[in-house]
């Protein structure tokens, strides 16, 4: 890695602990916008974190067990127990090895 790379590197991260110690705004925002197609319609449940913050019922950066319909909405429980049908979009897909799920299946129960 050239010296240059390296320097702006280490800036970077430099910057990204100021922010996250809320000593400085972020310079730059990230918004990812994931696909209704990226989420496999019509299967078992799969894990994935909640990206919005637009429905009081779920947690923003949770992970999720969701269900995904054939019209590609997605069902997932809420904080109250209560089912919830949502857009895909509010999902990023996570895939965990077995013995993670296995672990999170347990942990959930």
């Amino acid at each position: 890695m050239s010296k240059e790379r390296f320097e702006r590197l280490r800036q970077s991260i430099i910057e990204a602990g100021q922010v996250m110690r809320g000593e400085i705004e972020p310079s730059r925002e990230f918004t990812y916008q994931v696909e209704a197609t990226q989420l496999r319609k019509n299967t078992a449940p799969e894990w994935a974190i909640c990206v919005t913050d637009e429905d009081d019922a779920l947690i923003p950066l949770k992970l999720y067990e969701i269900k995904v319909s054939k019209t590609g909405y997605v069902s997932v429980t809420d904080e109250e127990g209560e089912r919830v049908v949502c857009p895909a979009r509010w999902f990023v897909p996570v895939r965990l090895a077995p013995e993670v799920k296995q672990l999170v299946a347990e942990l959930a129960a």
